[in-house]
């Protein structure tokens, strides 16, 4: 890519004003990176950077998305859910720290939260709940049952009853709102398909239309939908009224697609939640058929040592909460990963901010110019007359010559072509030499008298060459010409040159 712009070969090399640039490699405009690079421009520093620093955001949204996976699929297991998190790259994220934290961090106990007792808290809440009612539960042996321990029993075990009952009702309740959000979510899944298909259509208008295609104009003209090409007489407007262009069509679809997705995924965390109160739901309906059994054993008596019911609790507890532990443990050292993941992420933005839009710097635009004055000056020394040398310009967004709003090509003779890419190859060296840039200095080309250029032109070409001024003194330029030596000679008279001279012809 960037020996193209010192190396010309004779076959094919001199066959337009620019050089051939290789397409193989996946670079993006690369005439524009290489003249970017040999002028040492502020710009590609900047979009090096910023290529860096995307690069380095995308390896941070892939981790925290896996931390947030990881974090989420602990929580399940323990029947919990995650708050107070949001989504990488969202201006919350950047604006606001991950789950209210402050500086010295935040507790994954106030993160995490149970679905307890038919509402959710804080995993440390529920962390002291359950030690309360351990040490509640105290000695596990009592004397012969009083008629007032009786009567307290069998309160326990209506009320554990009727808890089970209000539970059944809650999980049929739970199943009823999980089916309708399946239903609704179905939906929203089948409208954002078709908006983002009807938004693949437009993008296709929209590319044909910048090539020239006036299907799409005619459709809106004739008050026909573009995409499916049906009448939209009286359907969504007036007669008369504004119609959207392809591309405002493209940027609606593309909002409604937004909020789609956002309420697809809104959804999708209802769904979650809704799971897990199903699931604590159904470990602690567990858990009070187990502690009925003890009550009724307490009640008959079958062990008059020891109450069954205050051991099923201890035990349910104790296992209950050694899970809980293991849950905030791990948990914690998700989340402060999170929290650097989150400071991380902020910092590569607000520097990938700072750097700007993909701009020129006032340095840039002077190298440019100070380029553009070189490849006039050198097209008058030529004799190029398709334009005035001063009417040519260089497109700063693809580096190539332009005249007026164009680029410019072929439109004067063969040899006005030549002589354009002589002043674009020897005013590029010296440029660069001259702004501290980065080109080596060193032009090879292969028979660069094409096109019978006449002699003036060539003697001039010659004499710059001879003249150019590369990094650090002369640029070394070398030329394979098949010019009588007598002839160069002459044109170069008072010129610091040196002939190779072969005077049988070779096949090479």
């Amino acid at each position: 890519m960037l020996a193209s712009l010192f190396f010309v070969e004779q076959k094919q090399g001199w066959s337009g004003i620019m050089p051939k640039m290789p397409t193989q490699y996946q670079i993006r405009e690369p005439l524009r990176r290489s003249i970017e690079f040999y002028l040492k421009l502020d710009i590609m520093e900047r979009a090096r950077r910023r290529s860096e620093l995307q690069q380095r955001l995308s390896v941070l949204r892939a981790e925290y998305a896996s931390l947030r996976g990881a974090l989420d699929a602990a929580a399940q297991v323990s029947n919990a859910r995650v708050v107070g998190t949001s989504e990488f790259g969202t201006p919350t994220f950047y604006r606001y720290p991950l789950f209210g934290a402050d500086s010295d961090g935040v507790a994954a106990g106030s993160v995490v939260t149970v679905f307890n007792r038919d509402r959710w808290e804080s995993l440390e809440d529920t962390l002291d709940h359950l030690q309360s009612e351990i040490q509640e539960a105290g000695t596990l042996r009592r004397p012969q049952l009083t008629e007032s321990e009786s009567f307290t029993l069998s309160s326990a075990l209506r009320e554990a009853r009727s808890r089970l009952r209000g539970i059944t009702m809650e999980l049929q309740s739970l199943d009823d709102s999980a089916n309708m959000m399946d239903m609704q979510r179905g939906v929203l899944e089948k409208r954002r398909r078709l908006l983002e298909q009807e938004l693949r259509r437009y993008k296709d208008i929209s590319a044909l239309e910048s090539m020239g295609a006036q299907f799409s104009a005619r459709a809106i003209a004739h008050h026909d939908c573009p995409t499916c090409q049906q009448s939209l007489n009286g359907t969504e407007s007036l007669s008369g009224a504004p119609v959207l262009s392809t591309i405002e069509s493209a940027a609606l679809v593309a909002q409604q697609l937004e909020t789609v997705s956002n309420v697809i995924g809104d959804a999708s965390a209802s769904a979650r939640a809704n799971e897990s109160a199903r699931s604590s739901l159904e470990q602690e309906s567990g858990e009070i058929r187990a502690r009925i059994r003890a009550l009724q054993a307490d009640l008959e008596a079958e062990a008059p040592n020891v109450s069954i019911e205050r051991l099923q609790s201890k035990l349910i507890a104790e296992a209950r909460f050694r899970e809980l532990v293991r849950l905030r443990d791990s948990a914690q050292v998700v989340v402060n990963d999170l929290l650097a993941a989150q400071t991380s992420a902020i910092l590569l933005k607000s520097e990938l901010d700072s750097l700007g839009d993909d701009e020129f710097s006032p340095t840039d635009d002077s190298k440019l110019t100070r380029w553009q004055n070189e490849i006039q000056e050198f097209l008058g020394a030529f004799g190029f007359l398709v334009f005035a040398p001063r009417e040519i310009t260089i497109d700063p967004q693809t580096m190539r010559p332009a005249h007026g709003d164009s680029d410019l090509g072929f439109q004067g003779s063969a040899s006005d072509g030549l002589k354009l890419r002589w002043a674009y190859l020897l005013s590029l060296v010296q440029t660069s030499a001259a702004v501290g840039g980065c080109h080596p200095g060193l032009l090879l080309l292969d028979g660069p008298r094409m096109y019978d250029v006449e002699p003036a032109a060539m003697r001039s070409f010659l004499r710059s060459c001879s003249q150019l001024r590369g990094e650090g003194g002369r640029a070394q330029v070398i030329l394979t010409l098949s010019e009588d030596p007598a002839v160069i000679r002459e044109w170069l008279s008072n010129c610091a040159y040196s002939i190779v001279d072969i005077p049988d012809r070779l096949l090479v």
